[in-house]
């Protein structure tokens, strides 16, 4: 909730959309406290998002993996290519997708790894339950990657460092750029 909203959808706009989303650093899931959710999802949709809906999850998901498994044509394409195999209309000018999501696991597929300009967007509470659902998401495919946190409140960005499971955190900067050491970290 203290997070500079502009910033963060500029910078996670950067992360997801940076080689296609090729980057497992690429921001995977966005997982937004109530309080800012539906502001952090418009400046989304203004850096370039495409809010999924309707039968859009399961005609993309139908694509995107194949037996259990990521499909490797369907991967790190454009999103209007993707869209195209799936029968999905997207705009020419959309950047990245954004897919809403409830759950972790195999019976929500958008929750592990996608490869694609696609992030799992999720609605949480606050802060603790921001954490549990950081793990749960990478207890299911990403124990000890990476996350990261936009907050200008130290003791949500401590608890999310205290409390998760990873590797590396990254504060107010885009995940897939930053990771490895970039302009924002040095």
């Amino acid at each position: 909730e203290s997070a500079n909203l502009d910033e963060a959808a500029e910078k996670i706009r950067i992360s997801k959309t940076l080689d296609l989303a090729a980057s497992c650093s690429s921001d995977n899931s966005v997982i937004a406290v109530d309080s800012i959710h539906d502001a952090l999802l418009q400046k989304l949709i203004e850096q370039g998002g495409h809010l999924a809906s309707g039968d859009d999850y399961q005609k993309i998901a139908a694509v995107l993996w194949k037996d259990g498994h990521l499909n490797a044509k369907a991967v790190v394409l454009r999103p209007q290519v993707l869209c195209k195999m799936a029968g999905v209309e997207i705009p020419d000018d959309r950047l990245f997708i954004i897919m809403p999501e409830t759950g972790v696991g195999p019976e929500h597929p958008y929750s592990g790894e996608k490869l694609s300009v696609i992030m799992a967007f999720y609605r949480v509470p606050d802060i603790d339950a921001a954490v549990a659902l950081t793990n749960s998401i990478q207890a299911y495919q990403g124990m000890g990657h990476s996350c990261g946190i936009y907050s200008n409140n130290d003791e949500n960005i401590l608890k999310l460092g205290l409390g998760t499971k990873t590797s590396r955190i990254m504060v107010n900067q885009p995940q897939s750029s930053s990771n490895s050491g970039n302009l924002w970290n040095g």
